[in-house]
């Protein structure tokens, strides 16, 4: 499988091969990793690589993949062929819930216009702060969620639009 990120300002090139014996094999730019996986949980898999083990949890969003390991975040940016970042057509449409989450931040209000990028819902899943993103510049058109309030996968957290000029 082939993939493009962008990731920290530049895109990044991955490609991950299934060895005979099991194994993986990810070239990342270049460099070669080896190492075995295990799904585990809901969106979660066991790595290991030499001994050492970790466990990863990868969800998505409009436009990228946010990937948790050992307490740390990566956010990628699903990049088509050509570099382009890719978007939802239109800019605008339902967010929703990746997994079951526990919802701790809600950081905007119905009418508030957004950057691309932005965080706009802050949530906690299996330990993890996932955090949901404007997908483009637009308006929040509905807030479908609470502090405190447990979601599912899924579920419909705000509604967001392209701003009219």
């Amino acid at each position: 499988m082939q993939y493009v990120y962008d990731y920290d300002g530049r895109q990044v090139n991955v490609r991950i091969t299934r060895r005979p014996d099991g194994q993986y094999e990810a070239d990342i730019d270049g460099r070669t990793v080896l190492f075995s996986a295990s799904p585990i949980a809901q969106n979660g898999w066991l790595l290991v690589k030499d001994d050492a083990r970790a466990v990863a949890t990868v969800v998505g969003d409009a436009g990228a993949r946010h990937v948790h390991v050992r307490g740390q975040h990566y956010a990628l940016g699903v990049a088509e062929r050509g570099g382009r970042a890719r978007r939802r057509g239109g800019g605008g449409g339902d967010l929703t819930a990746q997994m079951p989450a526990q919802i701790l931040e809600v950081r905007v209000n119905v009418g508030d216009r957004v950057q691309a990028g932005q965080v706009l819902v802050v949530m906690e899943a299996m330990k993890m702060e996932l955090r949901v993103t404007a997908p483009s510049d637009g308006v929040v058109k509905q807030v479908l969620v609470q502090k405190g309030q447990v979601v599912e996968r899924g579920q419909r957290l705000l509604e967001f639009g392209e701003e009219v000029s």
